[in-house]
């Protein structure tokens, strides 16, 4: 009787799942820079830890909590895009990172990019926009997606007139 419990008791701790590397790694960072793996450098290289991202210094730059609202509600509003399928989300998932985990993403009309989708996480320290840094604002950026005909396929006016129907639906 003990060894038929001995070897369930295996077989059932054998069936529980294992962290996935994923979880493992979130564990890991989560905690103080001062607890992360080292890691292995060559001689000679300098190394620094990154450590934590700090917040954003916006300056007078910074954004009202409308702005913020806006920009999150827009992120998620297909009826942005001509077709009115895609979203800003649709290439940009939160819960990867803000990619779209493709080696080639996809637009409108099921079109398949040259590129995949960078993420957009923590762009306000950025400088430079796009894969080969061509737009030098995140606002200039913005019109990239829109106007391509293989990403949203949106002309500016009709982003535009997105937003201000927007506008006037909250105020009524």
């Amino acid at each position: 009787m003990k060894k038929i419990i001995f070897i369930l008791f295996v077989f059932l701790y054998s069936c529980k799942p294992s962290e996935t590397e994923y979880e493992k790694l979130k564990k890991i960072y989560s905690k103080p820079p001062s607890e992360w793996v080292k890691p292995n450098i060559d001689k000679g290289v300098e190394w620094e830890e990154l450590g934590i991202v700090p917040q954003p210094v916006y300056g007078e730059k910074k954004p009202s909590q409308a702005l913020i609202d806006l920009g999150k509600q827009l992120f998620f509003d297909p009826r942005i895009s001509r077709s009115g399928q895609i979203a800003c989300v649709s290439c940009h998932h939160p819960d990867q990172n803000y990619t779209d985990n493709r080696m080639l993403s996809m637009g409108s009309e099921l079109q398949q990019g040259t590129r995949n989708a960078p993420t957009v996480m923590n762009l306000s320290r950025s400088k430079f926009f796009f894969w080969d840094g061509r737009a030098k604002s995140l606002e200039e950026q913005l019109e990239g997606p829109f106007t391509s005909p293989v990403e949203m396929n949106t002309p500016l006016k009709m982003v535009v007139t997105v937003l201000f129907l927007q506008i006037i639906n909250s105020i009524i």
